[in-house]
């Protein structure tokens, strides 16, 4: 589990849908969600960053230790 802030959601969002393993959001109340090719929870996240102003914070759990270093990467590139 880990917190990163997103700068660039369709990066982010392209990464995500490229990775093999699952993606959890974790929800503040204790809900997970998969992002891995989810396009109405990806949605949810769009509007979400737009809403923000350009931002979002997330709490992500990856399953695939190569996936979560794709994540990684994509979010320190931006």
């Amino acid at each position: 589990m880990f917190k990163v802030t997103i700068l660039n959601i369709n990066d982010f969002l392209k990464t995500v849908n490229d990775c093999h393993g699952t993606v959890n959001l974790l929800h503040s109340d204790g809900r997970c969600e998969d992002l891995t090719s989810q396009f109405r929870a990806q949605s949810s996240l769009v509007r979400s960053f737009q809403e923000q102003g350009g931002y979002l914070r997330l709490t992500l759990d990856v399953e695939n230790p190569k996936d979560y270093m794709k994540i990684v990467n994509q979010v320190i590139s931006n």
